[in-house]
Order: structure tokens, then C-alpha cells, then sequence
């Protein structure tokens, strides 16, 4: 005979009830924790987006106490028993609510990983609204009390082109946070990607020049954080950098800080050997990027190092017009001033760059003058004072100059 509700099997039913509830509370939770690394559940903590999951408890507690109000119907009087059928339907409500529960456990975990995280970032990083200064999380400002903010990432880019747009630094910093974390590949292109295109979004709007400098400045964290990037990485990001370089606003903030942040990147990559990667930085054809990685290589790999002297004298044979000549002129010679002080092979190369440097130029004296200055200027004392042997030992500066 199957059991009658009675005080105790009501007990019973209360007692599973209020199990479901704990568990429906506090398993998703636990699993959530469980699997996800730390770093991303301290952002999405931060973001309010790890609650999420609370939206489908309500409706599984309800479920759990409609059961037991079924359930309660299920007993018509104290002295008849379930029938067979009933019964079964008894033990199916009773498990609907942890089996509801468990799916959408699995839900939540396929959607909390890295990549959801990083999306939910992303979608939050640059609206069409100011944020509010007030808010103490600018990921959940609003333009009105009723009304969502807009979102540009879902918008085209004819939507989004001359329209004002503000970026949530913050935000932006937890991804290139999460990247530095993320392993290599994958995970750390995710969000590379990301932030590619919260940059060309904010570059097709209303872009000034300086609104990602400290961020950008943060980029090579990215590849050089606590864990390391691979090479593809490396190529990724350089890249996202290159955005804001190929617009050649080159008084800007922002380019400066591009521009730092690919020397960085750089000069890490040489020592890794990952050479394709620095051999992209030389094609953009900054000058004080191609003088620093043939300086670097010099230490480690003189073959791109000599890439790197052939590259400043054909910039400085273009540049013999008038634009940037002084700055162009200083960094090759400084370069050749560091060839001319290596070991014998490097000297050979440094003198036939001096060559051909001295035939271009027909007052050494004067150019000799404006490099020290300039290198002096920026605090490259190396470079100076391979300078000053180099025109010591050309006669060009005089030994009571030094």
C-alpha cells in the first residue's frame, strides 16, 4: 500500500521542499565558483553579471512548492492511498525541480566560462550615453530610470559612423586584465579581438586621438602579463595596435602610446625569437621603433639588427626632403654609432652605413651635433655616448667637446 498523508509524509514533503530550496539556491552557485577560474569570477562578481542565474531560481522554487500543493491534491482523504498511476506522477513532480535545476546548472556554466564574460564586457565598454559619474559600477549605468542604455557593438557601422560614443575605461582595463591572465591562444585572442573592435568601433564614430592612451599603454600586459603569449598572440596584438598607427595621427596621445607599447612588445619579442612578429613593427616604418629594435638586436640578433640599419637609411634617404629629416638623421646615425662599437663584423657594417651616410650629407660636423642633441634630449645616454667614439674617432668632435 502506498503511503497515506499523514502528519509525517506531509513532514517529509515540507523537509524536501525546503532542501529543494537550498539546493536551488546555493548548487549553482557552488558549481559556478567551482568552475571558473578566480579571475573571472572576481570580474564578473564585479560587473553584477554572475547573478544572473538568481532570474530561474524563483521559478524553480515555485515549481517545488506547486509540486507539493499538487501533491497535497494528490491525497483526497488520510484513509485512501495513491494509486499506481498517481504515484508515478507523485515522483515525477518530486524530481522536476532538481532536474530543472541541474540543466539549468549546466547552462550556466557553459555560459559564465571566459568568452561569455568577455562578450558581456565588450557589450558593456561603449554606449552612445555618457556613463554616470555617480554610479559605482559604470557597467550598470542607464540614460533614464526606465530605459536602457543603447549599445553601439550590436549597431552597423553606418549607424555608428560621426555619432558620439563613450568608452568605460574600467571595463576595458578587465579585459585586458582577463587577457593577461588567459592562457595563450585562444583564450588570449578572444580577447585581443575584442578589443579590436571596441577600438575600430570608437575610430568609425568620433575619435579624437586620445581617449584608449592609457589603455593602450596597458596593451602589451596582454602578452607579457602573467602569462606569457605565444607568437600568433604576439602578431594579434600588434595588429589591434596598428589601428590606431595606420590612422597616422602621429601628434596624437594615443599614437605616442601605440607607439610605446609595440616597442615593448618588440624588444620581449627579439628575445623570444619571434622574429615575423618584429619584422611587422619594421614595416610600419616608425623611425624610433626600427632605431630601438636594431639597437635590441644588436644584444641578441644582429641579422635583424642589420634589417633594421637598412631600414632607417632608406627612411633617411626619403626623408632628405624636409619631413623629419633631424629626428630620421639622428636615430640612423645613432644606430650606426652603435654598429661601429660592436665586434668586428658589426664594425664593417657600421663603417659602410657611415659611408654612405657622409655621402648624403655633406656637413658631418652639423649632423653629428643636431644626434647628440637629440639623443641627449630623450635621456638615451648609450646611444650618446657611442656618439661622442664615433665622432671621436672621426675626427668629427674634438676630444675638449666630450
Amino acid at each position: 500500500m502506498f503511503p497515506q498523508l499523514t502528519d509525517v509524509w506531509a513532514s517529509v514533503y515540507a523537509q524536501i521542499i525546503i532542501m529543494l530550496f537550498i539546493f536551488a539556491l546555493g548548487i549553482p552557485a557552488l558549481i559556478n565558483q567551482i568552475s571558473l577560474p578566480e579571475y573571472i569570477m572576481r570580474i564578473r562578481t564585479q560587473r553584477r553579471v554572475t547573478n544572473r542565474w538568481l532570474v530561474y531560481i524563483p521559478a524553480l522554487v515555485l515549481i517545488a512548492f506547486f509540486s507539493s500543493f499538487v501533491l497535497r491534491f494528490l491525497h483526497p482523504c488520510n484513509h485512501e492511498s495513491l494509486g499506481e498511476i498517481l504515484c508515478w506522477v507523485a515522483a515525477l513532480m518530486m524530481i522536476s525541480a532538481p532536474l530543472g535545476i541541474a540543466i539549468i546548472t549546466i547552462f550556466i556554466v557553459k555560459k559564465s566560462n571566459i568568452y561569455a564574460t568577455i562578450a558581456d564586457l565588450e557589450r558593456l565598454s561603449i554606449s552612445d550615453r555618457p556613463p554616470n559619474p555617480t554610479s559605482p559600477n559604470p557597467s550598470e549605468f542607464r540614460t533614464s530610470s526606465n530605459q536602457p542604455r543603447k549599445n553601439p557593438m550590436t549597431s552597423s557601422s553606418s549607424n555608428t559612423h560621426n555619432k558620439p560614443t563613450f568608452i568605460v575605461t574600467d571595463i576595458i582595463e578587465d579585459l585586458i586584465f582577463i587577457g593577461g591572465n588567459a592562457e595563450s591562444g585562444k583564450d588570449k585572442q578572444v580577447v585581443i579581438n575584442s578589443l579590436k573592435r571596441i577600438i575600430e568601433i570608437k575610430v568609425n564614430a568620433d575619435y579624437k586621438g586620445e581617449e584608449f592612451t592609457s589603455l593602450l599603454r596597458k596593451f602589451p600586459d596582454i602578452v607579457l602579463g602573467i602569462k606569457k603569449g605565444n607568437e600568433d598572440d604576439f602578431k594579434l596584438i600588434i595588429k589591434t595596435l596598428n589601428v590606431i598607427i595606420d590612422l597616422g595621427k602621429t601628434n596624437t596621445n594615443d599614437y605616442i602610446a601605440a607607439t610605446d607599447s609595440l616597442r615593448r612588445i618588440s624588444i620581449v619579442a627579439i628575445g623570444l625569437d619571434y622574429i615575423n612578429c618584429v619584422r611587422e613593427v619594421l614595416a610600419l616604418k616608425i623611425p624610433n621603433l626600427v632605431f630601438d629594435i636594431g639597437a635590441e638586436g644588436l644584444k641578441s640578433n644582429p641579422s635583424l639588427a642589420s634589417e633594421a640599419l637598412n631600414q632607417l637609411d632608406t627612411m633617411y634617404e626619403e626623408d632628405l626632403s624636409g619631413r623629419c629629416s633631424n629626428d630620421t638623421m639622428s636615430l640612423y646615425l645613432g644606430l650606426i654609432a652603435h654598429f661601429w662599437g660592436g665586434n668586428e663584423g658589426m664594425k664593417m657594417m657600421g663603417r659602410r652605413a657611415y659611408d654612405s651616410f657622409l655621402k648624403s650629407n655633406k656637413n658631418i660636423k652639423a649632423a653629428f651635433d643636431i644626434a647628440l642633441d637629440h639623443h641627449l634630449g630623450v635621456s638615451n645616454f648609450e646611444t650618446y655616448s657611442c656618439l661622442s667614439k664615433l665622432g671621436k674617432a672621426k675626427g668629427v668632435i674634438k676630444e675638449k667637446e666630450d
